[in-house]
């Protein structure tokens, strides 16, 4: 009795130090958002603070209409909604290839909406996968052995929504929904032999979309090629100069420079490097470090978790933040080709602090014992 006791305590001690964490890396990134961003606002005649107000309220409706709602539903409720939740997900995907409904840019169609205002369902449907992974995976454990019946129909739906979202002229987001997938798959102890058949078909095919595209080719090209002055090399070789001016130290929180002008999307998916020029190596460690411990309480209760939805559906969320840390850090440092993968909170935009949000109420609910 005392032993569950302690384990409640120590439970709920986690519990409001991953929330606390979540508000205050929020609040952080609202801020560096500012900063990096008040001069691109200004080149779009906005106001300064254009970014910084859009981020307070896409957080304030986050917390308020997201975090709120999921901390106070019961759990079953919340596990009873997650294929309806999948559902209205796909059927979203669906709408941004419809023209007249979806909206173009760049080429790509991943947004619904209208003026200024529109959501990214590919970016919202990541945390859903969790759910819908962990739920599934949780409720046939013992068909996990059987391909046809227990496998392939989950996996199927992966499949069809990563299709949606490449059609949608998303490579990189494609590729994350089957890699969140098969993460959370690996973890339910699915036989080797799978993995190696969706190794042998995906590399070869993601290899194929590649060459096929010329806009991914010349993303390619202007990876291995950095010393290029072309378009394909532009937003990674302004991205290393503003991290290597930085320093160790940086120039003060507001006094970077290549924010200016020279970082493309620096609002978006550069904005990690204006905060380096700024903050410095130091400061961006700092930074970092907060994130690590964040997704450590996650993934620290993963392991103790009492059931396979529980562990399941917390390590899925260490995964998904995990790895959009990491391949926003590799971009904006040069070490793979640009993606277009955001950094949580960090990044300018709506759909991107919905799924973070939502990822962190599903992680905190979790984290409570409920009888």
């Amino acid at each position: 009795m005392s032993f569950s006791v302690e384990r409640q305590i120590g439970t709920n001690n986690s519990q409001y130090l991953f929330i606390g964490l979540g508000i205050f890396l929020a609040l952080c990134g609202a801020a560096f958002l500012f900063s990096a961003s008040y001069g691109y606002a200004l080149t779009l005649n906005k106001n300064p603070e254009y970014f910084f107000v859009r981020q307070l309220v896409f957080l304030a409706v986050a917390y308020i209409g997201i975090f709120v709602p999921v901390m106070i539903i019961p759990l079953n409720f919340l596990k009873k909604i997650i294929p309806s939740l999948t559902i209205i997900c796909l059927i979203l995907l669906v709408l941004c290839l419809i023209p007249g409904i979806g909206i173009t840019k760049n080429g790509s169609h991943r947004w619904i909406g209208f003026n200024s205002w529109k959501i990214q369902p590919s970016e919202i449907f990541k945390p859903v996968l969790v759910l819908y992974m962990a739920y599934i995976l949780s409720r046939k454990k013992e068909k996990l052995d059987d391909v046809v019946y227990g496998i392939l129909p989950p996996f199927m739906l992966v499949l069809i929504a990563a299709l949606l979202v490449f059609l949608e002229n998303d490579f990189s987001t494609a590729a994350m929904i089957i890699l969140i997938a098969l993460s959370i798959m690996w973890l339910s102890n699915i036989r080797l032999i799978f993995f190696i058949a969706c190794a042998s078909i995906f590399l070869p095919l993601g290899v194929l979309t590649i060459f096929i595209s010329d806009y991914r080719l010349m993303r390619i090209f202007g990876f291995i090629v950095k010393n290029d002055s072309g378009v394909a090399t532009y937003q990674i070789n302004s991205s290393i100069r503003a991290i290597m001016s930085g320093g160790l130290w940086g120039k003060g929180l507001g006094q970077g420079v290549y924010k200016i002008k020279s970082i493309p999307e620096v609002q978006s998916d550069f904005i990690l490097s204006a905060l380096s020029e700024e903050l410095g190596f130091f400061g961006l460690f700092l930074y970092l470090i907060l994130w690590v411990m964040l997704i450590g309480i996650i993934l620290k209760q993963a392991k103790n978790a009492d059931d396979d939805f529980t562990y399941y559906a917390l390590s899925g969320i260490g995964i998904y933040l995990s790895t959009q840390i990491v391949v926003n850090m590799a971009v904006v440092s040069g070490i793979a080709p640009t993606t277009g993968i955001i950094f949580p909170l960090l990044s300018s935009g709506g759909s991107g602090v919905i799924a973070v949000i939502f990822s962190f109420a599903v992680a905190a609910k979790l984290m409570r014992k409920e009888a």
